[in-house]
């Protein structure tokens, strides 16, 4: 409407003085000028909002989906955050558990059940030895004793003297015993008691030290006798 106004103002002005040099005139021409570029850049201007417009349109219509994206992500993300936080402390135990093992290697175990002490040995045959003992022991004194009696020439007896002399023996007199015989053999029965004593007390260290305790002994024969009885 200004523009039109203006286009008549001009003709009026054109009718009264064709002259372009006509003040008026020029400055209506400007005006019209003027105006007619405000008109394009509005017009410009309009334009471009209408396009933002539309944008923003667009936008407001995608807004659901891109919201429904992005709670997926934020769905993913804390699911995948959670996995590393409990990788993390998997690998912090798995460090610690490390860590407690190494320490407590030099620490002393408590033992729930006592060891239990075997009953006797597994190796060397105590009782073999034993045996083997014994009987080499029995045929050394057999041996030893058949030799002396090998080696002695005295003679016991009548009939030896009259094999060896050749002559018939016509009387034997007695062997008369005095006191200090009697003492010689009082001192040789003590002999024999104490060495038959301590031949037993060797045979029963022998027994303790090398076969089985004597108490283990002693229970196993208590054991025996009760299941018998």
């Amino acid at each position: 409407e200004e523009v039109s106004a203006l286009s008549e103002k001009q003709t009026v002005f054109k009718g009264e003085d064709e002259k372009p040099e006509n003040p008026s005139y020029i400055n209506l021409q400007t005006q019209i000028t003027s105006t007619q570029m405000d008109i394009e850049t509005t017009r410009k201007e309009c334009n471009l909002l209408k396009v933002k417009y539309e944008e923003y349109q667009k936008r407001v219509e995608n807004t659901p989906q891109v919201e429904q994206e992005y709670l997926v992500l934020q769905r993913d993300y804390s699911n995948a955050q959670a996995k590393y936080q409990e990788t993390m402390n998997r690998l912090l135990a798995a460090r610690e558990a490390t860590g407690l093992e190494e320490s407590r290697k030099a620490e002393r175990f408590t033992l729930i059940d006592p060891p239990v002490v075997p009953e006797k040995p597994d190796r060397p045959n105590r009782l073999a030895i034993l045996l083997i003992g014994m009987v080499l022991a029995i045929g050394c004194g057999i041996g030893f004793g058949s030799l002396s009696e090998y080696m002695d020439e005295s003679v016991y007896r009548a009939d030896e003297l009259a094999a060896i002399s050749g002559l018939p023996v016509l009387a034997v007199i007695p062997y008369l015993e005095t006191e200090e015989d009697r003492k010689k053999m009082m001192q040789k029965k003590w002999v024999w008691i104490v060495s038959t004593a301590g031949l037993v007390i060797i045979g029963v260290a022998a027994v303790h030290f090398l076969y089985r305790p004597l108490d283990i002994v002693w229970i196993q024969i208590i054991q025996r006798f009760s299941i018998g009885f």
